[in-house]
């Protein structure tokens, strides 16, 4: 037999199958009264879990009825939702409130609930739909999307009202929902979600899990979203706002996205930010911790568009001294940042009081503040891998900067360390300060550290600064290199470098400050008053400061300063108990100094040396207003040690004075280009000279290939942020096969199904089988009985773990189950008559008696169905003792055996002529197919008239039915005679 296997159907994006017997309902609720209810919260109350609300246009308020409002089972309730668009259908139902409450108040039973095309508008200032979760339970698969909560006023009650959870969220998604508040001043948000657990002994805390709001527009509803946990030990896990808009009046849009810990040990872990458009009058974006023992981690802010008017973005951790904390892998990129007002900072990033910050990248923003607003503030206390690269940063006013990082902690924590730090390629333009880094923890450590590629431009205080007022604190490995700072103002400095440490005491030896491979190189500056500034004060190094190949262009006139405006001043101050340090100025072009090319003070008491030296070599010093050179005094009891300080191989040129030494000692010069010099030499220190023949070959700075267009900005890949597998959707069905055996079976027998060759890209969720007679069951494996004869279908659905499914059918063969005939004994003994004996026994010219042939193979069909097709002889018995002929539908010969006594006690005398000779109608003898899978299910029993061989079924012999010429037909046909007249008066008994 051949079993025909029928072409799968695919049904993409179905939830997982129910249980089978448990198949889900769909109601329908229609306001006219035309659906299963007119009432909203009847029909919620009435379905059953995995039911279909479907809700039809109209308005719905009240429920008429206790907690109604109360979804405690999976349900999905669907009104006219548009896909195409943000917010509900046009014909979408509109809910409103339920007896002075919110429409629905989902509980963790209602955990599979998605809410889709529906308009909440509550009359009585309550919100939509509320969250209600006891401590330790959990509301789980929760999807509100293509809808609209309207009219959120009352404070702290808001489309989704979270006071009352103290369990977990676990895929919890709103998507394209619209929230239109009533445009009233007040404490209230488009979703509100707050834990209000404050046992601060509980092991375990809440946990807000995979949760996500995308595509959703706010209006004028305060806050658009606000997450507020405050459980010990819990936190928030992988939450996600893309592509919403938030926006409205000034006093009715405060702020956007908050998320907020507020409890002991809690964290932030998967975080993604992106491409959103918030206009709000504070806080557009606000992350903090306020506790001890925080972590922030793989947070993705990027693509957004903030806005705010009155006060700042906002990424902060807050530690304690017991555990501080942790931020890491952060990457705040691609966002512009955009201030009105006069705020503190645009964007500001913190992790202060020890937290320790690892791979922060804040990298290829536009950061603008019209009014007195900083861009840009970081602040930390102990980082590595930090990159604030690529990002173009505005602040006209003189009240704003650019960018300020700076590194601080309590009193407590010594010997932090910040390392791998770029701040490289940024664009700044501001009235206040370009960059600034500023680092003061006690013996901290600033290491490999590069300012490197920026632009700097405006009228600032200071283009780029870095400081480090730390007792026994050390830049090591840090570079100022290939910059270009503008900064025209008077009272202002293009380039800063400070390091200062303590002096000794009566009680305390001297904390030095201590620079190692620090190096400041191929910077571009013009500046009014100072081109570069370098001051070490109680300082050391443990190899020479370079400050090399630089061009310091001086641009304002002495009229214009507030003090000496110099290309270079270089402060050394300190005791003969701090160890040696080396300056090594080299390479550097200073033109139109105001005051001094370059100034140096490398200054002691009168009666101690100094160990501090300063080599000048390979400069071109040129157009200064007072002097090329100056070793200062900063009063009577200090000066320069003239004998340090070393001078050979520069260009000085066109200066009022080349050399003015108000040193200790000779300054002795040697080597130098001396050429349109008004003085050689000058001041109330001696100076010896020896100059040069000729203009020395200098390597100075060369346009072409030094500032910052020469290095390359590359923000590292830190973070993806949240883990948003929860939202991905598989399309792809599962492929479903199954085997089934046998292919034929009987009435009662088993058939088996095994599914387990079905396949699927993620993961099979379940098995249904459907058997074609009513029946289903569930499972990989099955097997299965049939009542009834017939050909079945059985179609195996296989869901996989996304909702996909997919089917695909075999047949099978069910035939009826076999059954045993009794034949009929091989000898019949006739009645006792007068008429010639009824025997079997043939004349000896015949073959064997006809009574022993036993009844037909396997036919089910009496052999009364014989018709015989010619009239009874004039000598026939009567036609009452006659067999009648039956229908084919007559029960089978398993009746009782022929030896039942016969109803007639004579045979005709001539029972020769009983008959004439039979022949078989087939349509009349059909029978069904047989029970041991024979084709032959038409096959005719043989009649008495065929000449062919009759097989004995008992006994395996064959007997040949005599010819109708031959002696022994005649003595055939009257028995058969007889037999069929036993035969009858049996089924009439």
């Amino acid at each position: 037999m051949v079993v025909a296997v029928v072409a799968s159907t695919v049904v993409v994006g179905l939830a997982p199958a129910t249980t089978a017997g448990a198949a889900s309902s769909t109601i329908v609720v229609a306001a006219d009264g035309s659906g299963d209810y007119e009432n909203f919260w009847f029909a919620v109350d009435n379905a059953s879990a995995g039911d279909t609300v479907e809700v039809e246009s109209g308005t719905y308020d009240a429920g008429g009825g206790t907690d109604l409002n109360v979804l405690d089972k999976p349900l999905t309730i669907r009104g006219d939702p548009d896909p195409n668009a943000v917010g509900a259908g046009a014909n979408a139902p509109v809910i409103g409130d339920y007896d002075y409450g919110p429409a629905l108040v989902l509980t963790a039973n209602a955990s599979g609930t998605t809410i889709e095309g529906v308009v909440f508008e509550p009359r009585f200032a309550y919100g939509g739909v509320e969250l209600s979760l006891a401590a330790d339970e959990t509301l789980s698969g929760v999807t509100i999307r293509d809808s609209e909560f309207r009219g959120i006023d009352r404070n702290s009650v808001v489309g989704i009202d979270g006071t009352e959870i103290d369990g977990n969220l676990d895929s919890f998604v709103v998507e394209r929902v619209r929230f239109v508040g009533s445009g009233a001043d007040g404490d209230r948000a488009g979703v509100h979600v707050v834990d209000d657990d404050d046992d601060s002994s509980t092991a375990t805390g809440t946990t807000y899990a995979n949760v996500a709001f995308l595509d959703n527009e706010f209006e004028d509803v305060g806050t658009a979203v606000e997450i507020q946990h405050g459980t010990d030990e819990g936190g928030m896990a992988d939450v996600v706002f893309r592509g919403n808009v938030v926006a409205g009046e000034p006093d009715s849009m405060d702020y956007g996205f908050v998320l907020d810990t507020y409890a002991r040990n809690a964290s932030i872990s998967g975080l993604t930010v992106a491409d959103n458009d918030v206009n709000v009058s504070y806080n557009p974006f606000d992350v903090s911790t306020r506790d001890e023992g925080h972590d922030v981690t793989d947070v993705l802010v990027t693509g957004n568009d903030f806005e705010t008017r009155n006060e700042q973005a906002i990424l902060s951790v807050a530690g304690e001294p017991a555990t501080p904390g942790t931020m890491a892998r952060v990457a705040v990129e691609n966002n512009t940042f955009t201030s009105s007002g006069d705020v503190r900072n645009v964007l500001l990033v913190t992790a202060n009081d020890g937290v320790a910050v690892s791979d922060l990248v804040i990298c290829d923003n536009t950061i603008n503040s019209t009014g007195q607003a900083d861009a840009l503030s970081v602040a930390f206390s102990e980082a590595s891998g930090v990159d604030i690269s690529g990002n173009d940063m505005n602040g006209p006013d003189s009240g704003s900067s650019g960018l300020a990082v700076f590194v601080d902690a309590p009193d407590q924590y010594t010997g932090l360390v910040v390392e791998d730090v770029s701040i490289d390629g940024n664009d700044v333009e501001t009235g206040g300060e370009g960059i600034t880094f500023h680092t003061q923890t006690e013996a901290g450590v600033l290491r490999n550290a590069s300012i490197s590629g920026n632009v700097v431009t405006g009228y600032n205080q200071v283009g780029i600064s870095l400081d480090g007022p730390m007792a026994n604190g050390t830049f090591q490995d840090v570079a100022i290199d290939r910059n270009r700072v503008t900064v025209p103002t008077s009272n202002s400095a293009g380039l800063r470098l400070s390091g200062s440490g303590e002096a000794e005491t009566r009680y305390f030896p001297a904390k030095p400050f201590t620079f190692a491979n620090v190096s400041v190189t191929r910077n571009d500056v013009q500046a009014a008053e100072q081109a570069f500034s370098f001051t070490g004060r109680m300082a050391r190094s443990t190899d020479a400061v370079r400050v090399d190949g630089n061009r310091f262009a001086m641009t304002a006139t002495g009229t214009d300063l507030a003090g000496d405006a110099n290309g270079m001043t270089v402060e050394l101050f300190g005791t003969d108990a701090v160890d040696d340090f080396d300056l090594n100025v080299t390479n550097n072009t200073v033109t139109g100094a105001p005051t001094y090319g370059a100034s140096v003070a490398a200054t002691v008491g009168q009666t101690t040396r100094s160990s501090a030296t300063v080599r000048f070599v390979g400069n071109h010093l040129n157009d200064s207003g007072v002097a090329a050179l100056y070793l200062a005094r900063p009063d009577s009891q200090y000066r320069t040690q003239a004998g340090n300080v070393t001078v050979t191989g520069n260009n000085v040129t066109n200066n009022a004075v080349a050399f003015y030494s108000d040193a200790w000692g000779t300054l002795a010069t040697s080597g130098n280009y001396l050429a349109g010099n008004v003085v050689t030499a000058d001041g109330q220190g001696a100076v010896g000279t020896d100059p040069a023949s000729g203009s020395n070959a200098l390597d100075v700075y060369d346009p072409a290939t030094d500032g910052p267009d020469g290095v390359e900005v590359s923000c590292p890949t830190v973070t993806s942020g949240a883990d948003e597998s929860f939202l991905e959707t598989d399309d792809t069905p599962p492929v479903a096969v199954f085997d089934r055996s046998p292919a034929t079976v009987a009435v009662g027998e088993d058939v088996s199904v095994n599914a387990s060759a079905s396949t699927d890209d993620v993961g099979i969720a379940g098995y249904v089988w459907t058997f074609g007679d009513g029946t289903t069951t569930s499972g990989e494996n099955a097997t299965h009985q049939y009542a009834a004869a017939g050909d079945y279908t059985i179609t195996l659905s296989v869901t996989d773990e996304a909702g996909n499914v997919n089917s695909t059918t075999r047949s099978v063969t069910v035939e009826a189950a076999t059954t045993t005939t009794t034949p009929p004994p091989t000898t019949t003994t006739p009645p006792t008559t007068t008429t010639p004996p009824t025997t079997t026994t043939p004349p000896t010219t015949t073959s064997p008696p006809p009574t022993t042939t036993s009844p037909p193979p396997t036919t089910t069909s009496p052999p009364t169905t014989t018709t015989t097709s010619s009239p009874p002889p004039k000598t026939s018995p009567p036609p009452t003792e006659q067999p009648t002929e039956r229908p084919t539908t007559e029960r089978p010969t398993t009746e009782r055996p022929t030896t039942t006594e016969p109803t007639t006690t004579a045979a005709p005398p001539t029972a020769t002529a009983t008959a004439a000779p039979t022949t078989t109608d087939a349509a009349t003898t059909t029978a069904p197919p047989t029970a041991t899978g024979t084709d032959d299910a038409t096959s005719a029993p043989t009649t008495a008239a065929s000449a062919a061989p009759t097989t004995n079924a008992s006994a395996g012999t064959t007997t040949e039915t005599p010819d109708e010429g031959s002696p022994g037909f005649g003595v055939a046909v009257a028995v058969l005679a007889v037999l069929a007249t036993l035969a009858v008066g049996v089924r009439r008994r």
